[in-house]
């Protein structure tokens, strides 16, 4: 939904691939549609002013603790665009379908690692991860619905639903329902294991976060993938969920 208030171009930066990012008040109708979501699960910051104050500061205090974050170059508050460096690797989405689930694990670690610092991203869309070329790291690339506080919650519910949505549009055949569940199992144990709390990932089947994406999805395909999650959940409660950490 950001892409409707930013404008991203790759550009030279001395010599070296970067990122100019524009941010600007959305008038689109479909920023209307974020907006509900204040209602029905979180609030989206809009001001491009607040918004690009919170990529610097949020990308200064990840990267200070540790967490792969893109180097900010410069900033131009006049025409409120930042420049930051360009991270080589491939974007989440695009392992969706895929029978590898690494890349899962590892942006289940990396959230974890955020919200153990009393941080969400507020926005998790898969493509603002990036898994490294090596496989080793997940970065996150967009940070300007960060915060500090919030709802962890909603941040594993959001990327949970576009991966089911991003299923939903690359996949095809009847087993959709558990490439997904593979995914998530995945995510969800590199969550756990890298320190994140159980408390957090039993929200993520409420009906007011897959009420939401019934605007992206249909509202029974949505409820689909709630049940999905559900009996997933009551199945790994059986299990322990550190065990093969």
């Amino acid at each position: 939904l950001d892409r409707i208030a930013t404008d991203i171009e790759i550009g030279e930066c001395v010599d070296k691939p970067c990122i100019a990012k524009k941010f600007f008040t959305p008038k689109s109708a479909k920023w209307v549609v974020a907006k509900l979501t204040k209602f029905l699960a979180t609030d989206f910051w809009v001001n491009p002013g607040v918004r690009l104050a919170n990529e610097v500061v949020y990308t200064l205090l990840l990267r200070k603790a540790g967490v792969k974050v893109p180097k900010i170059l410069a900033v131009d508050l006049e025409t409120y665009t930042l420049f930051r460096e360009y991270v080589e690797g491939t974007p989440l989405p695009q392992f969706v379908c895929m029978e590898i689930t690494q890349p899962f694990r590892l942006v289940g670690e990396t959230l974890a690692n955020i919200h153990l610092k009393g941080i969400v991203l507020g926005d998790t869309r898969p493509s603002n991860f990036i898994i490294s070329p090596d496989g080793q790291n997940a970065y996150v690339v967009d940070l300007e619905q960060a915060r500090i506080g919030g709802d962890p919650s909603w941040d594993l519910a959001e990327l949970l639903y576009f991966i089911a949505l991003e299923c939903e549009l690359r996949c095809r055949g009847t087993h959709k329902h558990l490439r997904f569940l593979r995914y998530v199992q995945a995510l969800l144990k590199g969550y756990i294991c890298a320190g994140g709390r159980e408390e957090v990932i039993e929200k993520i089947t409420s009906r007011r976060y897959a009420s939401v994406f019934s605007f992206l999805m249909t509202p029974l395909v949505a409820e689909g993938y709630r049940r999905a999650l559900q009996r997933l959940l009551k199945l790994v409660k059986r299990i322990n969920w550190v065990s093969g950490c």
